[in-house]
């Protein structure tokens, strides 16, 4: 299947890009792997259903959902297995039976949608008594309104993502999503190289080199900085519950009264 702009947009396809967003994500599903073992899973927002399959291996059962076609598409050719399903559907408004799932995770989605509090309300919703949540999206720690990001409908800061979450759940844990020394440094020397390029190849004439030669020479380009991109794993992320309000990524566990 090739890889359109449209499916690459704001969703992480695995391996087709040095996708440091991409080490980000699995970090998360990583964190979540021990909780849901055994459980019946939805995740919400599944995106190209990567970090859905990584879930798989240790539920009872898991569906992914996500309102992209082409995003669904994609998962069900390239994740398979027996107690694996993915569905097209809109997160605000999830088409389950009240009660249906042990655990729910949505990652990096509620900064998309316009109604954040029926999002929410939904997601309690389908969730059974005790039912946990497991929820990450960016800190809006300059207070930045509007986000900078155009894809992003509304963004939260950490107090007032936690409010928020109480409204709906009790929040039980919560933690600040923040890249260690080594992936810090990844990104700044991407950002120096890219900076530039990006701000002076007026007619995009980048777009016309391949793929693979273009990151090639970004990863020779970073190399020649000390640091090797291929060195890069999630352990690179960590999950503090101090200085949160400093972290890039929110996340939070949220259990159903």
């Amino acid at each position: 299947m090739a890889i359109s702009k449209r499916l690459t947009v704001e969703r992480v396809v695995p391996l087709t890009s040095l996708s440091f967003s991409y080490l980000d994500h699995i970090a998360r599903y990583e964190f979540i792997k021990n909780m849901v073992a055994n459980k019946v899973v939805l995740d919400a927002g599944c995106g190209n259903g990567y970090g859905t399959y990584m879930l798989a291996k240790v539920v009872q059962k898991i569906i992914g959902v996500d309102i992209a076609s082409e995003a669904i598409a994609y998962a069900k050719k390239n994740f398979v297995a027996q107690n694996l399903n993915f569905i097209q559907m809109d997160c605000q408004n999830l088409k389950f039976d009240d009660s249906s799932f042990d655990m729910v995770c949505s990652f990096d989605v509620i900064e998309h949608i316009e109604n954040y509090q029926s999002y929410l309300s939904g997601l309690n919703r389908i969730l059974r008594k005790s039912g946990i949540l497991a929820i990450s999206t960016p800190n809006n720690k300059n207070n930045q309104h509007p986000p900078a990001n155009p894809f992003h409908k509304k963004e939260f800061a950490y107090q007032e993502f936690k409010l928020l979450l109480n409204k709906y759940f009790n929040v039980i844990d919560f933690y600040g999503e923040t890249p260690d020394k080594d992936l810090k440094n990844a990104v700044g020397a991407f950002k120096k190289f890219y900076n530039p390029v990006n701000k002076f190849d007026f007619f995009k004439f980048r777009r016309v080199i391949p793929r693979k030669i273009r990151e090639r020479f970004i990863r020779l380009f970073i190399k020649m900085g000390g640091i090797d991109i291929s060195d890069l794993t999630p352990n690179n992320i960590t999950f503090r519950s101090e200085n949160i309000e400093n972290s890039s990524i929110l996340f939070a566990l949220c259990q159903k009264g």
